[in-house]
């Protein structure tokens, strides 16, 4: 294998479906005794009896975060080789929609040696909810059975529990992880919602503290910048690029590689430098994690102190500067020049008081104000990283007020947004996508998912169940009760644990420790998926999951949501399932049917005209720019061929066409007619006329409204009206047992969790080529580690007052002092001792609910130590989870 997984033309891995259920076992085995990566000879597989090169095509293939930007070449039901984009030349106007390090590994994920084979049962488990043993979830041996078995005692269970103890005892873990998804609606629990609902979970699990603080500061959920009406043509004219938090995906990078030819300057604050700030900065500003807002405080001063600020832009657009433009709802005479300066608490937020705080020096924090101000334009950016801590809607209120002060709103070139550089593209809305029809039951109980937040859903509504907030299911769980926004503390009483066609919330919520818990306590835990993952060890039936290539459905239809000029299409399955693998949703079809529940309500329509569908109403911008067009061209013979139902249409590419390429983009050019207005222009340009969202029309930095939607979670601390720091709960502060003197207390070190380069979220984590590529060890400060006497690659114990992992370390320079680095996915794995030694970041982070929900990953305090017992091995050097039945 080459490093990033293409074949090598004279090892060809091309074989029957007979030789690659030999050969995935040979190879297992050969890897588990000559180290990570298998020689020439062992990753070379014998052709079979039918297959060829000349026989095989090029389909395109969907990957697991839903984006398809890789091409397989398909012999014999065999991916055997995969490529990325390289349609059309690669530019800075019109990049090619290049594959990450992971879709190229797809091959590697999804045709491994360790895929789920058949349906198993834990051996000591009984239904009936009394003798189902469930301490021994973890430990216990696994059986074999028959998917008839296997439904039968699904669905005799699911009645019970249903019967018994109604839909609220049902809990369905839905976030953005998991193996499923793609046209299909993504996860949704079909059958329980079918049968009466079950408990979903509210808050949100990326997006930190912003989307409720920006929907009231500025007028948005999001304030997206230049990835929701700007492009990259517009982004070039800026100055500077001042970025909190950099982190890019593949089209993002294309993005500042541009922005870097046109002369844009770089600077970067985060805690870390990362590969992306090494690409692109000409300033690495290191900062404490959950200090943000008191070095943004210190620039404040500065520019305050020195007149640098844009005083006009506050008095026009902004409310709560000072004290002469307060708005009329507010309940305090606070405003936010004064708190700077130190008027309310007798503290003015010089860049000394900062830096003690934050670790950057004064020097420093006084050259990033004046940089700030007198950049122009300047771009202002944060990602979500930043506010991924317990007091990340201070942070978020803190960004904007200080971002307004530079007044770079509205012009070319200019921004004062939050936002994932992931999603930054080349034009807004090139390509909508289609729809595939079909028709999803949603649960009668539970209002949510409520991803970014309930102003999704049009505001809260007392009368409604949200389910459980992510930071404190677990608790809830266990304890029985958990604390329902103005209702205060509630009984709840799960029994069942479902993750069919769902996320993986034992690896991937927060509390990891306290999930362990709850997966032992109920009377039963179902579980879907490709792999023995984390969920799967403390389940009870485990349900072998077709992978996105298996299914039709998963390829039904897949627009670029990374990119909105670009979609990758696949009407057909791209391979038929491996072993007795199924898709989720056939899963549930049969579970219905046993349930008396009309198979309709999980699936009303055929794959066929799903993926149909899609196509059928995607639409891409006209070449004259002036309005949107059908995609794909589509006569009567057409659809007669595909037996589906339809009506013909004119279109850009005949449908066959489409189906034949598998891809389809649209071209930009600096001077096509496709205008580009700033971010914002229109309320720069007439306030009056173009009204913010908010109660007073303008920016809010004094918001009255945020602190009052804000009681309605019950959270605390409050959110306060004014933009102030507040330390983390355990944050930098925390670290010392005595503040004043400096004394360290129990827990020394912060530590981040961040997305890891061989994983998305859990996925990947078990592809032996990337672990040896990023091994994902604890990232530590090569004086930190001199100080502990710590060695290149040495095992730690890290232990938080949530849990203990081990890892290996990584001695760097590329992490400030006092701060530790995981890439969060890494699955769990306990020992005897109940030490993981998986190394997954959830069992350190403690679960809290804070704010509107957020998850608090990025703050979290931990102590290391030199572990005495056996080393742990590299990940890609230990033993697949794999089953062996007689």
């Amino acid at each position: 294998m080459s490093e990033l997984g293409h074949d090598r033309a004279s090892s060809v891995a091309q074989i029957s479906r007979r030789g690659f259920l030999g050969a995935t076992a040979a190879a297992t085995a050969a890897l588990a005794l000559s180290g990570c990566s298998p020689t020439d000879s062992e990753n070379t597989l014998e052709l079979g009896e039918t297959g060829s090169l000349e026989e095989g095509e090029w389909v395109a293939l969907p990957c697991n975060c839903g984006v398809c930007c890789n091409i397989g070449y398909v012999v014999d039901n065999m991916v055997v080789r995969q490529k990325t984009d390289d349609t059309g030349e690669d530019t800075d106007e019109n990049p090619q929609n290049r594959c990450c390090v992971r879709g190229r590994m797809s091959r590697q994920r999804y045709m491994g040696a360790d895929r789920l084979k058949y349906p198993m049962k834990r051996k000591n488990w009984q239904p009936g909810g009394v003798n189902f043993h469930g301490e021994l979830r973890g430990r216990d041996e696994w059986e074999r059975i028959s998917w008839d078995e296997a439904l039968d005692l699904v669905a005799g269970e699911v009645k019970r529990i249903m019967d018994n103890y109604g839909p609220k005892s049902f809990f369905c873990g839905v976030s953005g992880d998991g193996h499923g998804g793609g046209a299909a609606g993504g996860q949704v629990t079909r059958l329980l919602n079918a049968m009466g609902g079950c408990v979903y979970v509210w808050g949100t699990q990326s997006y930190g503290g912003i989307p409720v603080v920006s929907t009231f500061m500025e007028g948005d959920p999001w304030s997206y910048g230049m990835m929701e009406t700007q492009d990259v043509f517009t982004a070039c004219k800026a100055d500077t690029a001042i970025i909190f938090g950099l982190a890019a995906g593949s089209l993002a990078n294309s993005w500042y590689r541009a922005m870097k030819h046109a002369g844009v300057r770089f600077i970067v604050i985060d805690p870390w430098f990362s590969g992306q700030t090494e690409q692109v900065a000409d300033m690495w500003v290191p900062v404490r994690p959950g200090t943000d807002g008191a070095l943004l405080l210190g620039m404040a001063y500065h520019m305050i102190e020195n007149n640098l600020h844009d005083q006009e832009f506050l008095d026009a657009y902004t409310v709560g500067f000072d004290a002469d433009h307060m708005p009329e709802d507010a309940t305090t005479n606070e405003n936010f020049k004064d708190y700077v300066l130190g008027a309310y608490d007798e503290t003015p937020k010089t860049p000394e008081w900062a830096s003690e705080i934050c670790g950057v020096s004064p020097d420093k924090i006084r050259e990033l104000a004046e940089i700030a101000t007198s950049a122009s334009p300047l771009i202002w950016r944060s990602t979500q990283a930043p506010a991924r801590t317990e007091n990340g809607q201070n942070y978020t209120q803190l960004f904007y007020a200080v971002g307004w002060m530079t007044g770079n709103v509205g012009f070319e070139g200019a921004e004062v947004a939050m936002a994932n550089p992931q999603s930054v593209g080349m034009g807004s809305s090139m390509i909508l996508p289609g729809s595939p029809g079909i028709e999803i039951v949603t649960n009668p109980i539970c209002e949510g998912p409520a991803e970014v937040s309930m102003l999704d859903k049009g505001g809260y509504d007392p009368e409604k169940f949200y389910g459980l907030p992510y930071g404190g299911a677990w608790e809830a769980i266990v304890s029985g009760k958990y604390t329902d926004f103005v209702h205060g503390e509630q009984p709840i009483d799960i029994r069942c644990i479902w993750k069919i066609n769902s996320c993986s919330p034992l690896n991937q919520f927060s509390g990891a420790s306290k999930g362990i818990e709850a997966f032992r306590k109920v009377e039963f835990v179902v579980t879907s998926d490709l792999f023995m993952t984390s969920d799967c060890e403390y389940s009870d039936i485990v349900l072998p999951a077709a992978s996105f290539w298996e299914t039709p459905w998963s390829n039904a239809g897949q627009v670029m949501p990374l990119n909105p000029r670009a979609l990758f299409f696949g009407g057909k399955q791209v391979i038929e399932p491996l072993f007795e693998a199924k898709d989720d949703v056939w899963m549930e079809e049969e579970l219905a049917k046993r349930l008396d529940i009309d198979p309709k309500l999980i699936r009303n329509i055929s794959w066929e005209q799903a993926s149909y569908n899609v196509l059928a109403t995607t639409q891409v911008m006209k070449d004259d720019f002036s309005g949107m067009e059908p995609l794909a061209a589509i006569t009567q013979e057409d659809i007669d061929e595909f037996g589906v139902e339809g009506t013909p249409q004119e279109g850009r590419v005949p449908i066959k066409e489409l189906l034949e390429q598998g891809y389809y983009a649209a071209q930009r050019s600096p001077d096509d007619p496709y205008a580009i207005t700033p971010k914002r222009a229109d309320y720069r340009n007439d306030p009056v006329a173009n009204p913010r969202n908010t109660p007073s029309g303008k920016y809010e930095i004094y918001s009255q409204s945020l602190t009052n939607y804000m009681e309605i979670y019950g959270t605390t601390p409050v959110v306060e009206p004014l933009p102030k720091y507040r330390p983390a709960d355990e944050g930098y502060e925390q670290t010392f047992a005595n503040w004043e003197t400096k004394e360290k207390g129990e827990y020394p070190f912060q530590v981040i969790s961040t997305h890891s380069a061989r994983s998305v979220h859990s996925s990947f984590h078990n592809v032996r080529q990337l672990n040896e590529v990023h091994a994902n060890n604890l990232m530590i400060n090569a004086n930190d580690a001199a100080a502990l006497g710590l060695e290149q690659d040495e095992t730690v114990l890290v232990t938080s007052k949530h849990g203990k992992i081990l890892r290996r370390v990584n001695i760097t320079p590329r992490i400030m002092p006092g701060v530790l680095m995981i890439g969060e996915g890494n699955w769990i794995n306990l020992n005897e001792e109940g030490i993981d030694e998986g190394g997954s970041a959830n069992i350190l982070a403690g679960g809290h609910v804070v704010g509107h929900g957020h998850q608090p990953w990025n703050t979290c305090l931990v102590k290391v130590e030199k572990w005495d017992g056996e080393p742990l091995l590299p990940d890609c050097q230990r033993p697949y989870r794999t089953f062996d039945f007689e």
